[in-house]
Order: structure tokens, then C-alpha cells, then sequence
């Protein structure tokens, strides 16, 4: 190593110290209004854009003194490795249970909330864009039962989702990294939007229909605790539980589908029965193009269909061969797991498609008020109870906490699942993957402050954005020369090419969801490559942030006070300098720390970059 000086040695050890101490001024100093803010908002205060932007600039304060403390030569290593992946193969469900699963996570709480709705606004549109969806999810069955059958042959390791990707074009592309993360945010976006409507559910709508029927103050609040009680029980032993619970779990999985589809069927028939079967302008056609609305109506609705990939995730807990209801007792044959999974997967999307269909069609017979609807905290029990009566609204408040229930804990491991694949393919430290499942948590409750309409688009956007990758790695696995095309390959084709048009055309009913979409894939892959970079780039990363974030505070030209915060309460608590501290703050730490890049680089020339290829 070269020597230096002990004048110049000395100079940038003292620079150091004090760059550390400067760092715990603003670390101290941005958890401190982080937390007064968090209280605020908690008791009551608004929650908005510009309030969103301050606790970003006060997060940048904290990142900013974490980076000065840990300034000393050699003190920041991040290091990613890339364990193997680690599971214990318990074959134990067949085809039925993976068929109550892949009905279980598709047929959940967005149907409840979504389709009568979509159905009295759009008619006979609506049906259109269920169907066009649901024949776009039977394809993508096909598509994976055909990777899955190539995968089986050619001795590799049977995987699912976006893990189709990484084995086809390797951990290191941006399109497995894209696949993967999207499915991340498209899976937590799921879990919040069924969380949101679960506290709803549970603590308003359950007292309230539980009075209605006779039921005490004391009464309600114990079957209100019973419900969460079984709520966090189910989320508590698939968490963590799983492997020792698996086959009560399988068999309690099958239980709660068959109550929930027996429910909404005999429900169908019903409200077909009180409707009268009339249809009347039913085949009115809304304003505009109707292609183009079918289109991105179905778009909004892909929501209720993307569910049956759960049933992919099982494939260590599936046995080799299965028994199928009907099948095996005429032929006397079993399915391998090969064939059968496939036909779970489309057994899954083409019951859910006629459940889902049904209930719109029973609904529009009703032909209730849209704006009732529309007001309604969960439309479907507003039906159940003003056309069918209370003992019925209960039965579909049964149904719909079943549904909930079998779509958050599903969607919650999912997401897991994937932030733990990231950090094991070594685009985040090691400790994201032991802790995926509380940052996952964490973002659900980010996700949930964001409202149900934007939950549905970002997981729409997302969630095609990746299908529409994975449909393609089917040409990739297996080298598809576009010359030399198949009849095979056109699934993959299609399917995938029909992904990215359903996708783009969320950008038409909520534009921003699809830029913050595309911003969020963008700068996950831009921080891990920066972080990649090694200490300079994480550095030279929360450089741009701070002044970024500076920025935008500059132009909104930020005030608490002028945007609906008017309160003595909240300047007297956080204090009138909060509100020239954190632009004061982000300038003063962006200062410090490209000088402390300037030291390290061409004083101690001690920084590494490390630089790995990827496969674009």
C-alpha cells in the first residue's frame, strides 16, 4: 500500500472523525422527525403527496448519517453471496389439493369488491374482458405445462414463475431481474389490497351486521377477535409451520374452497332467481371504441385469473403421481406430476372463469345501482344484504373472509419468496433473504396507505410485465431460432405478446401506476448495480438521492402549513426549523460524502469496483 505523510494521514483521519460525528447529528436528527411525523399521521393529520416527499427527504437525512458513520477506510463492505437454495421435498399433495390451492389464491377478495362494479359500469364489455383474461391465463398454463414438460426431459429442475427465466437466460439478465421483481411488487400489492379490505371487513362491516342481527356489543367484539384470531392463526402456521403442518394444511385448504364456491355458487343461482334472468340492455355498448375498452378493461380485471401460479411454487410438496376425480375411476389410471399440475393449473382458471362469470351475470340480472355500489365498502355484501336478506350477507361474509384469507397468505409468501430469490441470486445482501418476510410486511403497509384503485392497477401492470417475460423464456430455454419457428413456439408467442398489450393498456386507466411501475424496476436495478459499484457507488448513489430529493422539495416549494396541515399542534411538535432542516441537511451530507469519495479514490486509493457482466 502507498504511504502517505503523517500531516496528510492525519488530515483524513480527521476528516473521518468528523464525518462521523456529523453522521450521528443526522441520523439522530432524521429519526427523530421520521418518528414525530409517523405519530402525526397516526393521530389523525393528512396523508399526502407533499407530505410523502418530506418523509423522503428525512429518510435521505438518515441513509445520508448511516453513510458518514460508517466512512472510515474499509468500514463499508457490502458483500452479496449467492447461497444455493435450500429446501426439504415433502411430496404430499396431489391434484386435488393443488387444485383447491390454485382456486383459493384466484378466487379471493378482488372478485368481492371488483365485479359488480366492472359489471353494471362496462355489461356485456365486462363479460368480454373475464373471458379474453381467463383464455389468456388457460395459454399460460399450457405455455408453463409445456416449459415444464421440456424441463422434466432435459433433466433440469422443476421450477415455476420466474424461475422459468433464471434457468433459461441465467440470474445475471435484466429479464429474469425484471420478471422477478415485478412479481414481487405484483404480490404484495395483492396482500395489501386484501389487507385493507380485511381490517374493513372485520372492523366495521362485522360489528355492524352482527348488531343488525341481535347480537351484543360484548358478542360482536368476541366474533370480531375470533375472526382475526383465525386470520393470524392461518397466516402464523403457513409462515412458519408449514413443513411440520403440510398435510393438515392441504386438507383445510380443500375445506375452505369447496364452503366458499358452494357459497357463491348456490348464491348465483339465487340472486338468477330474484333477478328474474333480465338482461335487459345488457348488450349496450359504452361510448368509444369497444375493442379498445375490452382491452384495457381487461387489463384492470387480470387481477382476478394470476392466482393460479401458486399451485407452481408447490411443486416440492407435490407427489410424483395423483389420482383425478373421474378420470382415475373410469381408466383406472394415474396422472405423473408432469401432466397433472398442468391440468390443475387450467382446471383452476377455467372453474374460477365460470364462478367469476356467473356472479356478474347474476348481478347485472339484479341490475342494482352503480352509485350504490360504488358507496358500498364491499359491493357484494351491499347486494347480498338489500336483495337476499341478512342470513345471506352473512354467508357471503363467510365467503369473503374465506377468500381473504386464501389470497393475502399466499400472495404474502409469494411476495417472500421472491425478495428472498433476489437476494440469493445476489442483487441484495444475505440479510434480505433471511428477513424478506419483514420487509415484504413493511411494504404491504406502505402498499396498503395507497388506496384498492391503485392496488388493482399496480398489480395488473406488474404482474403482466412479468408473465409476459416468463411466457417468453419458453422460447429461450429452449434456443427458439425465430427462422426456425414451431408450432409449439407460438403459444409463447401470443400469450407473452398479449401480456405487454394487456399491460400497456393500464397506462390508460391510471397512467401514473404504469411510470411508477416502469421507475420502480429502474431504480432497483440501477441501486443494485450502484451498489455493485461497491463503497464509491453506494456513495456516489446517495449523492444523487440527496440532491434529487432537494430538487423536488425546491420545486414543490414545500409547506406544511399551505398544504393542509394547518395546525399549531403539528409545527409545535416538530418544530418550525423541520422545515428548512432536511434541504439544509441533504446539501451539507452530499457535500461531505463527495469528499469523502474524493479521499477515498485518489488519496487512500482504497476503493474496488466490482463489476459484473450481464446478460441484457
Amino acid at each position: 500500500m502507498r504511504k502517505f505523510n503523517v500531516s496528510r494521514t492525519g488530515l483524513v483521519l480527521g476528516f473521518k472523525i468528523g464525518a462521523v460525528s456529523v453522521g450521528v447529528i443526522f441520523l439522530l436528527m432524521g429519526t427523530s422527525y421520521l418518528l414525530t411525523i409517523l405519530r402525526l399521521i397516526l393521530e389523525g393529520y393528512p396523508f399526502n403527496i407533499e407530505l410523502v416527499f418530506t418523509i423522503i427527504a428525512f429518510f435521505g437525512c438518515i441513509i445520508s448519517g448511516s453513510a458518514l458513520i460508517i466512512a472510515l477506510p474499509d468500514s463499508l463492505r457490502v458483500k452479496f453471496r449467492k447461497p444455493e437454495i435450500r429446501g426439504i421435498a415433502r411430496p404430499t399433495y396431489g391434484f386435488v389439493t393443488l387444485l383447491a390451492v390454485g382456486i383459493g389464491s384466484t378466487i379471493g377478495s378482488p372478485l368481492f369488491v371488483i365485479i359488480p362494479e366492472n359489471i353494471m359500469e362496462y355489461s356485456i364489455l365486462s363479460i368480454g374482458s373475464l373471458l379474453i383474461a381467463a383464455t389468456l391465463s388457460v395459454l399460460m398454463a399450457k405455455v408453463y405445462h409445456d416449459m415444464n414438460s421440456y424441463s422434466f426431459k432435459q433433466g433440469f429442475e422443476a421450477v415455476g414463475g420466474p424461475a422459468f427465466s433464471r434457468q433459461a437466460i441465467g440470474s445475471r439478465s435484466l429479464r429474469y431481474f425484471i420478471s422477478r421483481f415485478s412479481m414481487w411488487i405484483a404480490n404484495t400489492a395483492l396482500a395489501a389490497f386484501s389487507s385493507i379490505f380485511f381490517v374493513l371487513f372485520a372492523f366495521q362491516i362485522i360489528p355492524a351486521l352482527l348488531g343488525g342481527l341481535g347480537f351484543s356489543v360484548l358478542s360482536s367484539d368476541l366474533v370480531v377477535y375470533g375472526i382475526v384470531a383465525v386470520f393470524v392463526f392461518w397466516f402464523l402456521v403457513n409462515a412458519f409451520f408449514e413443513n411440520i403442518f403440510l398435510r393438515g394444511i392441504g386438507i383445510a385448504q380443500i375445506i375452505m374452497v369447496v364452503i366458499m364456491v358452494s357459497i357463491l355458487l348456490i348464491q348465483n343461482g339465487a340472486l338468477f332467481l330474484k333477478g328474474g334472468f333480465n338482461f335487459s340492455g345488457f348488450f349496450s355498448l359504452p361510448h368509444g371504441n369497444p375493442a379498445f375498452a375490452m382491452i384495457m378493461n381487461t387489463g384492470y380485471l387480470f387481477i382476478l385469473f394470476f392466482g393460479f401460479q401458486e399451485i407452481q411454487t408447490l411443486d416440492r410438496e407435490t407427489i410424483q403421481e395423483s389420482a383425478i376425480p373421474i378420470y382415475t375411476r373410469i381408466t383406472g389410471k394415474k396422472l405423473q406430476k408432469v401432466s397433472y399440475v398442468g391440468l390443475a393449473m387450467i382446471a383452476t382458471v377455467v372453474i374460477s372463469a365460470i364462478v367469476e362469470i356467473l356472479y356478474g351475470l347474476a348481478v347485472y340480472s339484479l341490475h342494482p345501482s352503480y352509485s350504490s355500489l360504488i358507496n358500498s365498502n364491499i359491493p357484494s355484501l351491499y347486494i347480498a344484504g338489500k336483495f337476499l336478506g341478512p342470513l345471506w350477507e352473512v354467508a357471503i361474509a363467510i365467503s369473503f373472509m374465506i377468500a381473504t384469507i386464501t389470497t393475502f397468505v399466499p400472495a404474502f409468501l409469494a411476495a417472500s419468496r421472491h425478495l428472498r430469490a433476489l437476494s440469493e441470486d445476489g442483487y441484495l445482501p444475505s440479510s434480505f433473504g433471511s428477513m424478506s418476510w419483514i420487509f415484504t410486511l413493511i411494504m404491504i403497509v406502505v402498499l396498503s396507505l395507497t388506496g384498492d384503485n391503485f392496488l388493482v392497477n399496480i398489480t395488473d401492470f406488474m404482474v403482466l410485465i412479468s408473465l409476459g417475460l416468463i411466457n417468453f423464456s419458453s422460447l429461450w430455454l429452449r434456443k427458439v431460432k425465430f427462422p426456425n419457428l414451431k408450432r409449439i413456439d407460438l403459444y409463447p408467442i401470443v400469450v407473452g405478446s398479449m401480456c405487454f398489450i394487456v399491460g400497456a393498456s393500464v397506462y390508460f386507466l391510471n397512467p401514473s401506476v404504469v411510470l411508477l411501475g416502469f421507475l420502480a424496476i429502474l431504480l432497483s436495478f440501477l441501486v443494485y448495480d450502484i451498489i455493485n459499484l461497491g463503497t464509491i457507488g453506494l456513495q456516489l448513489f446517495i449523492i444523487v438521492f440527496n440532491i434529487v430529493s432537494f430538487y423536488t422539495l425546491s420545486v414543490l416549494k414545500f409547506n406544511l402549513i399551505g398544504y393542509g396541515i394547518n395546525s399549531s399542534t403539528f409545527i409545535g411538535i416538530l418544530g418550525k426549523d423541520a422545515l428548512v432542516v432536511a434541504p439544509i441537511v441533504l446539501l451539507l451530507s452530499s457535500l461531505l460524502l463527495s469528499l469523502n469519495v474524493f479521499t477515498d479514490v485518489f488519496i487512500l486509493k482504497r476503493t474496488r469496483v466490482r463489476v459484473n457482466r450481464k446478460i441484457i
